[in-house]
């Protein structure tokens, strides 16, 4: 151990006894002992760069470890030995000194000794610590390929120190397995010497002193030295490159498995460098195909800007932020592809820029989408045809909107509504949209017959993907692709449900014709209501007739029938002419009260005005009800009528006119009195008379049950107080709704 000056402070056993075997003096090599002044002295060109390396390293102006081979003579042979020159630190890193080491090594026979004695380029101290100080293993091979130098980073690559390679030959280092195809690359290099890298990325390696291999990469260039060509090797451990390879591919090998479409995108030019094969199976291009291009000409040019402006945001975002949107990708066949993307920028450990980005196609998602919004609207069909079968609508205007809905919900520009009547061996159309449907609807054209018989029969759903040759030359030049279902009515009718797109547009799908099968039986349903509703209708018009003429039959029939006999009544009948008139009176009577039964009948069968305010209308029955009833009716009205719920409005106007018929017909009440009044959770309509009454324990009459029935649909009851001589109360109340705790009404 040497201090700042050069000069010696320790030494080891091992270096006492060197000194002794060699006859040195301690004075001259042990402690206290000048190690640089000696080397100056000696002034060879060896020990002279042993100086200025020593000087180096006490003043602290190189720090790493330089190591000579040198010649030293023995007494009785020759002797050769590595001279390592180390930095000796103190705590704080400062250079205190320098430590040196001597150890054997083989004679390097094959290297000329011209090239140690004499200095050259190898012995040249900062040659030399170069090399030693080179992230690489180097190593210098001889012509006839043994080691003729190694620095200590292929010492510790390889496991062996110098002594045991100097020497030796440099197929020491070579896996037994590839020697032969060492050996080519070696004559190869040798026959055209060049700067070249061997099995670079490769399989190549190197075989440490305990067997096992190391991979590595191996660079070579030519040296000349004193006339002697040398090989100057220099060895890369991949091993951790390699296991990053590998995991690399591994990583490759899993995005590969995945459906999605997987690019990694340099962030400033937005070239993809990595492509998986999903991505290639969804836009029909090979993995060069698509490293070689941008991510901006993957699609259309509308989008292009698009694509740039999520780039540059990622730019300003940084790193962490993630994109989620929806793209087009343009396919090798030009299909524009919807897909949903998700981006991410990645900086790599070199400081390189990345846009990670996986996307994934949008059809599937968009169609169950478009599908699941289908049947929404298909529902909303349904409920618009009911409403129109049960608010009287006509079968032709049913029938114009159901083919009008089918256009619209399947994106086709025709449609129509064929039946068959087997009794006339006939079709009918009952309704057609769009310009090629309504061709034969104006006589124009028809559908060829066979074709539709055929279909009937048969009774299945039917996608053609074009127009059946027997259509109509006409006819078929307008359409494409078609869907045709079975369609039974209410009648019994059976036919057809068709649409037809326009010529060239994409065919019907297999949900395309679930919905119009479930659309062609839900129209079975709404059209046995509308027949249902009709019936009802014309059952009620018959009672009604029925009520008119038992009224007709049992009052003024009676009545007119009466007056014509008394009008034929023989002239010496005629009473006394002391009693003038009697007869007049009489006949004048009965006429009056035929008079009162008309207009009675006529106020109980009079419709009602939807038009017409509630309130309006409630004063317009009472006020008609003073012409049969001889006198005018006191109304009185409490709270808001127009706010009522329709179904309680539809109910309320019945029962009133029903309430005053009855006062009309039995009570020969002097005066009426009718009370609607509204309160905040229920409505009361009360029709009270002074007329003669009647026993309550007697049967009630039809008018009686049916205002009862009417409340009782509501939720409300009907009562009726009366008795001889007493007059009559009817007192019909009803909920309404909304009327409980929270529902606002006041």
């Amino acid at each position: 151990m040497l201090d700042r000056d050069g000069v010696v402070v320790a030494v080891n056993d091992a270096w006492e006894r060197f000194r002794e075997a060699n006859g040195g003096s301690s004075a001259a090599c042990g402690p206290g002992a000048s190690y640089l002044a000696a080397c100056e002295v000696a002034g060879d060109g060896v020990s002279g760069q042993v100086a200025a390396v020593l000087r180096g390293l006490c003043a602290g102006e190189r720090s790493a470890p330089v190591t000579f081979t040198i010649p030293c003579d023995g007494p009785a042979s020759g002797r050769w030995f590595d001279l390592v020159l180390s930095p000796r630190p103190d705590d704080a890193g400062h250079s205190v000194g320098c430590v040196v080491t001597l150890t054997p090594v083989a004679a390097p026979a094959r290297v000329p000794r011209a090239t140690v004695e004499d200095p050259t380029a190898l012995e040249d101290p900062l040659v030399r610590e170069i090399l030693e100080r080179a992230p690489d293993a180097t190593l210098l091979v001889a012509e006839d390929g043994s080691v003729a130098y190694l620095n200590h980073r292929l010492e510790e690559i390889s496991g062996y120190s110098r002594a045991q390679l100097l020497g030796e030959s440099f197929e020491l280092l070579v896996p037994p397995s590839v020697r032969d195809r060492h050996r080519t690359w070696e004559r190869a290099f040798r026959n055209a010497p060049r700067v070249r890298v061997m099995a670079e990325g490769g399989d190549a390696a190197l075989r440490r002193a305990d067997g096992a291999e190391v991979p590595v990469e191996i660079a070579l260039s030519s040296v000349e030295a004193e006339g002697h060509r040398l090989v100057l090797a220099s060895l890369r451990d991949t091993t951790r490159q390699r296991a990053e390879d590998r995991a690399r591919r591994r990583l490759l090998q899993m995005l590969d498995m995945v459906s999605e479409s997987v690019f990694v995108v340099d962030a400033s030019s937005g070239r993809i460098e990595y492509a998986s094969s999903g991505a290639s199976q969804l836009l029909g291009r090979t993995r060069e195909q698509l490293c070689a291009v941008s991510l901006y000409d993957i699609s259309p040019s509308a989008s292009r800007a698009r694509a740039r402006s999520v780039l540059a945001e990622h730019e300003r975002e940084g790193p962490g932020h993630v994109h989620a949107l929806e793209v087009v990708r343009r396919a090798a066949d030009g299909t524009d592809i919807p897909c949903d993307s998700w981006g991410r920028l990645v900086v790599t450990e070199t400081g390189e820029r990345k846009f990670l980005v996986v996307e994934r196609d949008a059809r599937p998602r968009l169609t169950a989408e478009r599908r699941s919004g289908q049947r929404v609207e298909l529902a909303e069909l349904v409920t618009d045809l009911m409403g129109l079968a049960l608010s009287g609508t006509s079968l032709a205007d049913l029938h114009s909107a159901l083919v009008a809905g089918v256009a619209q919900l399947l994106d086709s520009e025709n449609a129509s509504l064929v039946v068959h009547d087997p009794r006339a061996h006939r079709f009918t159309t009952l309704a057609a949209v769009g310009p090629a449907a309504t061709m034969h609807l104006r006589g124009r054209v028809r559908l060829d017959a066979d074709t539709l018989r055929e279909w009937v029969r048969a009774g299945v759903p039917r996608r053609l993907a074009h127009p059946p040759p027997t259509m109509p030359p006409a006819l078929r030049r307008r359409v494409g692709p078609g869907l045709v279902v079975p369609f039974h009515d209410a009648f019994g009718l059976t036919g057809l449900l068709t649409t037809f797109r326009a010529a060239g547009r994409a065919p019907f799908e297999p949900p395309d014709e679930d919905l119009l099968v479930d659309l062609s039986r839900d129209m079975t349903m709404v059209l046995t209501l509308g027949q249902n509703r009709i019936h009802h209708e014309r059952l009620a018009l018959l009672e009604e007739r029925q009520r008119i003429s038992r009224d007709l039959h049992d009052t003024v029939l009676q009545d007119v029938i009466a007056l014509g006999m008394m009008a034929a009544r023989p002239s010496d009948d005629v009473p006394d002419p002391a009693r003038p008139g009697i007869a007049r009176d009489e006949l004048l009577e009965r006429l009056e009260a035929v008079v009162r039964d008309l207009r009675l009948i006529v106020f109980e069968a009079r419709p009602e005005d939807d038009a017409t305010s509630f309130t309006r209308g409630v004063a317009h029955t009472v006020a008609e009800a003073g012409r049969v009833l001889g006198h005018q009716p006191l109304l009185a009205t409490e709270g808001d009528l127009e706010g009522l719920p329709v179904e309680v409005r539809r109910q309320v106007l019945p029962v009133l006119r029903e309430a005053l018929s009855n006062v009309a017909r039995h009570a020969l009440a002097r005066s009426t009195t009718v009370t609607l009044r509204v309160a905040a959770d229920r409505l009361t309509l009360v029709v009270a008379d002074d007329g003669r009454g009647f026993a309550v324990t007697a049967p009630g009459g039809s008018g009686l049950e049916t205002m009862s029935a009417r409340a009782t649909s509501l939720g409300g009851s009907s009562t009726c107080t009366s008795a001889p001589g007493r007059g009559t109360e009817l007192v019909w109340s009803v909920p309404l709704p909304g009327s409980g705790p929270g529902s606002g009404r006041s």
